[in-house]
C-alpha cells in the first residue's frame, strides 16, 4: 500500500494511481481517528474499518464517497451545501444533471433503483455502481467551512472552493502544512465541472485561491499525488488553460454550424465511443458543452446570441432508452 505521512496526516493512495473511480484518501491520526474521502479502495481502507471515528466527504461525487459504507459505525460529516444531497439520492442525481439531461422524473427513477442496488453495471461512469445505495443516506452532520476546527490530534480548515461542485471543499492542515486539493488534480484531462452545479469560472477562481494557501505540500485527489507548492502553482496554469482550449473548440464548432448534439458527436471532452456505450458519459459531455456555450455567449455575443443560447440549452430530455433509469 502506497502512503506518505506528514505529522498527523497520512496520504493513502488508491490503486492504480488513484484514477477514477477511486481517489486518494487522508487518514488523520488521533485518539479518535478521522478519514477524509474514502475512495482509495477496499484493499487500502479495509483494515481501518473499525478504527475510524469520524468520516468526512469533501463533496458528494461518487469517487470521493464510494467506500463510506465501510465505516458505517463512524460519524459521517459533509459540507453544509451538500448534506441534503448526501442523504437523498434523488437530490444528488438532480444536481448531477440527470433530470436536466434525461428529462423530469429521471433522477427519481435512477435513485429508486440505486437505493435497491438493482442497476446494471455501467462501463465507464458511476451510473450503475452499487455503492451509491450503501454509501449515502446516513450523514449525521455538517462540518464548518472556512473555520479551523479540531480533527484527530490536529486541526483542519475545510476551505470552500466551489466550481467542481457547489459545496466542494479542500481540507487544509495548518500545523502539517498540507492541503488536499482533491479534484484540482493537475491531470492532463483538465478541469471537470460536468454537473448541474459545476461552473468553470468558479472552478478556476477557487483553484487559484487554493494555490495561494501557505502550505508546503499540495495533495491531489487523482494520479499526481503530493507535490510541492511551487510545482503545484506552476502546473496549475497549464491545467486551467484547458478551460480556454475548450472555449476555442466550441467556437470552431459554432463556426462550422454545429448544434450541441453534433458537438457531442465530435467530442469536446469525451470520445464518441465512450458516449455511445454509457449514457451518463453522454450526459457529462453535453453538460460540459452547455457550460462552454454559456461562456462563449458572453465572450462572443456576435457568434452566439442569448436567444440562440437559450434554444441550445433546452435541447435535452429525449435520449431514448436508458438501462439506468
Amino acid at each position: 500500500m502506497r502512503h506518505t505521512s506528514y505529522g498527523c496526516v497520512t496520504v493513502l493512495y488508491g490503486y492504480p494511481d488513484s484514477k477514477f473511480p477511486r481517489c486518494t484518501s487522508l487518514l488523520v491520526a488521533g485518539k479518535y481517528p478521522a478519514l477524509i474521502d474514502p475512495g482509495a479502495g477496499v484493499e487500502v481502507l479495509g483494515h481501518l474499518a473499525s478504527r475510524v471515528a469520524t468520516l468526512l466527504n469533501t463533496h458528494c461525487h461518487y469517487d470521493h464517497l464510494r467506500y463510506n459504507y465501510l465505516f458505517r459505525h463512524a460519524e459521517l460529516l459533509t459540507n453544509p451545501q451538500e448534506f441534503k444531497r448526501t442523504n437523498s439520492l434523488e437530490d444528488l442525481a438532480g444536481v448531477l444533471g440527470v433530470d436536466r439531461y434525461f428529462g423530469p422524473g429521471a433522477a427519481r427513477s435512477w435513485a429508486r433503483r440505486a437505493a435497491l442496488g438493482s442497476l446494471p453495471p455501467s462501463p465507464f461512469s458511476s451510473a450503475g455502481r452499487y455503492e451509491w445505495g450503501l454509501s449515502t443516506g446516513w450523514a449525521s452532520g455538517e462540518y464548518p467551512m472556512d473555520v479551523e476546527f479540531s480533527l484527530g490530534d490536529t486541526t483542519v480548515i475545510m476551505v470552500h472552493a466551489p466550481g467542481h461542485s457547489a459545496g466542494f471543499c479542500c481540507p487544509y492542515f495548518p500545523r502539517e502544512g498540507v492541503v488536499y486539493t482533491a479534484d484540482f488534480d493537475l491531470t492532463a484531462f483538465g478541469p471537470w465541472y460536468a454537473t448541474a452545479d459545476g461552473d468553470p469560472e468558479e472552478f478556476a477562481a477557487s483553484a487559484r485561491r487554493i494555490a495561494g494557501i501557505d502550505a508546503k505540500v499540495f495533495v491531489t485527489g487523482h494520479q499526481e499525488g503530493a507535490v510541492g507548492a511551487a510545482e503545484f502553482r506552476r502546473r496549475l496554469k497549464g491545467y486551467l488553460s484547458v478551460i480556454d482550449q475548450r472555449d476555442d473548440k466550441v467556437i470552431r464548432f459554432l463556426e462550422d454550424g454545429l448544434g450541441p448534439e453534433e458537438m457531442a458527436c465530435r467530442g469536446l471532452v469525451y470520445a464518441l465511443k465512450y458516449q455511445e456505450r454509457d449514457p451518463w458519459v453522454r450526459m457529462y459531455e453535453r453538460l460540459m458543452i452547455d457550460r462552454h456555450l454559456e461562456r462563449v455567449a458572453r465572450l462572443r455575443p456576435d457568434l452566439l446570441s442569448q436567444d440562440a443560447l437559450a434554444r441550445m440549452l433546452k435541447s435535452h430530455g429525449d435520449h431514448g432508452s436508458n438501462p439506468w433509469l
